[in-house]
């Protein structure tokens, strides 16, 4: 957004049904060197990505109009396989993250989104500092937020019509899907022990004080959501919410 980078310096190659890349950016606001690879032997695509971000300032560059004196720092390492969104295996791991400003320094070590499909059936899992969560069954991911939206509009249609008006495009396509006899039916559980990433990020001031436990069970063939909650204990600015439990 209205920002010229300088230096820049990409260098590419293409062999043998496979590309190699690097970029390496030197800018004061930007300093990072990134390598990338895509190869098509085989019959099954393998992508690899490597990044290491040792300064960033998100406000400089434009991007941003919140987080003025605070620099990022990270890497990023992925290792994936497959033709298609559905088949992809692997995973993609965010680490070292390190925000900095003048008044304090926040890291988190380590964020990893995981692919592993067991055939047909998908499963995800999440594993960070903060959160745990795995999630399987036969769902497409495209679809998968607009089948949630439909599903909750049973329960609360004026205000998800509201708050989320611009979801009815994705769940009128999640619907068509599924009666094209690609529903969506899944579970999932996940404990989440830190809520800091929302204050440091997003200035939501809450705290987790103990692990929270959150599951579900969308069943789009069924027009079903099942969704158990376990707080016990939560703060919000000087709010403090104990026990708290949603079947």
């Amino acid at each position: 957004k209205n920002y010229t980078y300088s230096p820049i310096l990409v260098n590419g190659t293409w062999a043998e049904n496979r590309l190699k890349a690097t970029l390496k950016v030197d800018d004061p606001n930007v300093r990072s060197q990134v390598a990338a690879s895509y190869d098509t032997r085989g019959g099954n695509n393998a992508y690899t990505l490597h990044a290491d971000v040792a300064q960033l300032n998100l406000y400089n560059l434009h991007l941003t109009d919140k987080h003025e004196t605070s620099r990022f720092a990270f890497k990023v390492n992925g290792n994936l396989t497959g033709n298609n969104l559905d088949a992809l295996r692997g995973q993609i791991a965010l680490d070292s993250l390190q925000l900095e400003d003048p008044a304090h320094t926040w890291t988190m070590k380590h964020f990893a989104l995981g692919s592993f499909p067991n055939g047909a059936q998908q499963v995800y899992t999440i594993d960070s500092d903060f959160m745990q969560m795995r999630a399987s069954g036969y769902f497409t991911p495209e679809n998968l937020p607009g089948s949630v939206y439909n599903l909750l509009m049973d329960y609360e249609p004026t205000l998800l019509s509201v708050l989320m008006p611009e979801s009815a495009k994705a769940a009128r396509k999640a619907d068509k899907a599924a009666r094209a006899g690609n529903a969506n039916v899944l579970t999932f559980n996940a404990t989440v022990s830190d809520l800091s990433l929302l204050n440091e990020l997003f200035y939501i001031p809450v705290k987790a004080v103990n692990p929270m436990r959150i599951s579900g069970a969308p069943n789009e063939e069924r027009g079903t959501l099942s969704l158990n909650m376990n707080v016990p204990q939560l703060r919000y600015d000087e709010l403090q919410f104990r026990n708290v439990t949603l079947n």
